[in-house]
Parts: structure tokens; sequence; C-alpha cells
């Protein structure tokens, strides 16, 4: 199983921060990603994203560029205070290809405990638009890459 994490494109600044929709550079950011995904031939059988609008923006996004729109799916504890250990024992029973959409520090946290069973944070700096790749394999997972949105933007014709 493959399992794809990726932080949410920028985001504009305004008070109700649930409702913080995508800036110009964020949807940029997100189409990247989804260019990329669809360029390394991932199709990933569900995209779940946290119910904050930024996540769910990026999410669409992504899916568009994949042809995956029907494999969206809101999903609760993906937000940035959540508890990833939850997400975890969810993981450990899922079989296909993920891609989730979230956010900081949950996803660092989630990161971490997959790949080192430890909750301290990976020294990854998860810039908006990144994304991680890990699989499971046996039981164990593994870091398969990492990629921040300003290397999508650089490399975005040397897939």
């Amino acid at each position: 199983m493959k399992l794809w994490l990726m932080r949410h494109g920028d985001a504009v600044h305004q008070a109700d921060d649930d409702l913080r929709p995508l800036s110009g550079t964020g949807r940029e950011e997100a189409r990247r990603a989804g260019q990329f995904l669809e360029q390394m031939k991932e199709s990933p059988a569900l995209i779940l994203h946290s119910t904050l609008r930024r996540s769910a923006e990026t999410a669409a996004l992504v899916a568009r560029e994949l042809g995956l729109e029907e494999c969206l799916t809101e999903h609760p504890g993906l937000r940035p205070e959540d508890d990833p250990e939850n997400l975890v024992f969810e993981l450990d029973e899922e079989d296909e290809d993920l891609l989730l959409v979230g956010h900081q520090p949950f996803l660092s946290i989630l990161a971490s405990l997959l790949l080192t069973r430890d909750a301290g944070q990976l020294p990854l700096r998860w810039t908006t638009g990144s994304l991680l790749c890990a699989e499971r394999d046996s039981g164990s997972w593994k870091l398969l890459s990492f990629t921040s949105a300003k290397e999508l933007r650089a490399d975005s014709g040397d897939w």
C-alpha cells in the first residue's frame, strides 16, 4: 500500500480559520501536485481531506488533475489539532493506495508515527503543497519520497 500525505496549498488569511480558501499560489501548488502524481502514474483509490475549506479545495484540484473526482471524501480526524494515533490504526486496516490532504502539525506527527513509531516530528520542512510518499510492506512503513512545492515548481518539466 502506498500512502501520499499532502499539506494543503497556501491559503488566504482571514478570521475564520475553517473557511480560509486557497490563494492563487495555493491553487497552483495543488494543480502541480496533481500533475506530478499523474506523471508518476499514481492513482490513489481514495483522496481523503479534512473538514477545513483549504484542504477540501486542495484535494479537489489534485483529484481533477488525476481524473479522480469520484474518489474525494471528507474525513473527520485530519484537522491540525486532531490526534494522528487514531488514523494510524485505520491505516493498519487499509490495503488500497491513499492520498491524505491535511495540515500541520498533524501530518508531520502522523508521518513520524508511521515511519519511526515515535510521535516526535520528522525534520522535514512541510511547506504548503508538499508531498510525502510512504509504502507499507509486511506491516512496516518506509519513506519513498518527500517533495516540496518549490521542487514541484522547479522540476515540473523533468518528471
